[in-house]
């Protein structure tokens, strides 16, 4: 994602203050800790993975069934570039938004979710998080669109790291990878209206897929308040390494 590097990192240096300011060392030390936890479902890492290709490959292909001009054959083979872009974003800090996930699936998420519920803590997170890009929005690095696909990317995303036990590191690979295939690549390959058709559609295709999660977590809340859960979790401080 364009921007300062101030901008990529400042999630992640709010939580680490935020929780040695309230917490304790070792809260900062296990949310530093869940950025490199890699021994996670490997579903997690499907997910993180597969589902922003899966969106953003179907959203170029209908762009293209609609109509929109091909593309260049130099800008369609750029695709070799995005695992180096990926690797990129998730390694190198202030660059692409991955390192932004430690403020806000590794801390905000949780607390919101215990607050207003695992239904409408993503969504209230998620309009924080277009709140975040709104100097984007306006210098026009990122179109209008995105509103939309933020919000339900971010739905998406909370799924994907409860996928991963809570690892804040599925989150930056998800985010890292949503940024080199849509953001480094997609975006790249249209222009005008074609791209304003492409950022629709990949707003579409986000929102399927949050609705499928909105579904499922409903019907997983309401069986267990039908039951007596074995134990409840409080979400609002990092996991220990390895829960």
């Amino acid at each position: 994602m364009p921007g300062p590097p101030v901008t990529g990192v400042g999630p992640f240096l709010a939580a680490v203050i935020m929780l040695g300011l309230t917490q304790d060392r070792l809260a900062v030390g296990r949310l530093l800790r869940s950025m490199i936890r890699c021994r996670v479902p490997a579903r997690a890492y499907l997910a993180a993975l597969g589902l922003p290709m899966l969106v953003s490959g179907t959203a170029i292909l209908v762009t293209l069934a609609l109509g929109a001009a091909r593309p260049q054959d130099a800008d369609i083979a750029l695709w070799t570039n995005i695992p180096i872009l990926l690797l990129v974003v998730l390694l190198v800090p202030g660059i692409g938004g991955a390192w932004e996930e430690p403020g806000w699936r590794g801390f905000a998420l949780g607390r919101l979710e215990q607050r207003f519920g695992l239904l409408a803590g993503p969504l209230v997170l998620g309009v924080f998080w277009v709140f975040w890009h709104a100097p984007l929005f306006v210098t026009g690095d990122i179109l209008w669109p995105d509103v939309l696909v933020i919000v339900a990317a971010g739905v998406v995303a909370a799924a994907v790291f409860h996928s991963g036990r809570d690892s804040v590191l599925i989150a930056m690979v998800f985010h890292a990878t949503n940024n080199a295939v849509g953001g480094g690549y997609a975006t790249q390959l249209f222009d005008g209206r074609d791209q304003t058709v492409l950022g629709l559609l990949t707003s579409a295709g986000w929102w399927l897929v949050a609705g499928a999660v909105l579904i499922r977590t409903r019907r997983h809340t309401r069986r267990q308040q039908r039951g007596t859960p074995a134990f409840t979790q409080d979400r609002s401080a990092p996991l220990e390494e390895g829960s």
